[in-house]
């Protein structure tokens, strides 16, 4: 995708209300200064559109409002792991102009820019395009989610049959996953309410629909993430607390069949001893001596057993 996105053809920004778009990528702070003294902001001002520790909130500079929200962001690092972070972008609305802004190329804006030339209206209303963003946003949510669905049934059921620290540590790199996507979720929900209550908006009972439709999706997939991330620390609990148990009952078995074959043994090293001992000359000892302490083990072995031991 460009570097500048724009939709303006076939629409009239002449009506109040209606408003051209175009999408701004800032990966660095050259175009980030471009776009602050284009529309004459503060960069401290747009630059909270590429904090990744910005929280989703609206903010206002003069006469431009911008809501920030938070994104994901889908990234493989090998053909068998997924991980999915969330990324900043901002909305910058302006009487004559809408401004979208992240620092990364998103497939999300691709889709929004087809579903809006797609649109027969013949203006582009900044409230229509807020309940669309906010669909497709929540679209975005959602399929990221599934995916990660996907991964988490693999890596559980590899982890299960493995039980080796990789498939583990996959496990807790997919949890990360889940909870920046509740953290994300919650901002997104929390700001487009305020929005959808605001006094500034001034959409039609339609678009006021969809965006209440969009802002019920987000609601899913926070709860989906939410449970699914619940559900991964509980399966990641009962995974350790096996390997534990394996571990626990592998030094138990170890240990009884050390005292098995103690007898043996110490009989054993007495008669390998270099100094007289009771029985030295009776030729019968050795064998007899043996006998004993191998029905002494055995003894102890039924005693071990009995106990649950071996």
């Amino acid at each position: 995708m460009s570097e500048t996105l724009k939709l303006v053809a076939n629409r009239s920004n002449t009506e109040e209300g209606c408003a051209n778009w175009q999408h701004r990528n800032l990966a660095d702070d050259q175009s980030l200064a471009a776009t602050a003294e284009e529309f004459r902001l503060s960069e401290a001002f747009l630059r909270q559109c590429l904090d990744p520790d910005e929280i989703p909130h609206i903010d206002r500079e003069g006469e431009h409002i911008l809501l920030l929200l938070q994104a994901p962001w889908i990234y493989e690092e090998t053909t068998a792991a997924l991980f999915v972070d969330t990324v900043p972008l901002g909305i910058l609305l302006h009487p004559a102009e809408i401004v979208t802004i992240s620092a990364k190329p998103l497939a999300l804006w691709d889709r929004l820019h087809r579903e809006l030339c797609d649109d027969a209206a013949p203006k582009l209303q900044r409230e229509a395009f807020l309940a669309r963003f906010f669909t497709v946003l929540a679209r975005e949510f959602l399929h990221a989610i599934d995916r990660l669905e996907a991964q988490l049934e693999t890596a559980k059921e590899q982890l299960r049959r493995s039980q080796s620290n990789a498939e583990f540590f996959r496990l807790l790199s997919l949890q990360k996953s889940l909870i920046y996507l509740t953290a994300a979720l919650r901002g997104n929900l929390a700001t487009g309410e305020r929005l959808l209550h605001s006094p500034r908006w001034q959409g039609s009972a339609e678009e006021q629909d969809q965006l209440r439709d969009a802002l019920e999706d987000l609601r899913q997939a926070r709860d989906t993430a939410e449970l699914m991330a619940s559900t991964t620390t509980n399966a990641m609990d009962a995974f350790a607390g096996t390997l534990q148990n394996n571990i626990t009952v592998a030094i138990r078995v170890v240990t009884a069949w050390t005292v098995v074959i103690t007898v043996p043994i110490a009989v054993i090293s007495i008669m390998a001893m270099n100094t007289p001992l009771p029985l030295h000359d009776w030729p019968y000892a050795w064998p007899v001596l043996m006998g004993g302490s191998f029905v002494a083990s055995g003894l102890l072995y039924i005693a071990l057993r009995r106990s649950h031991w071996l």
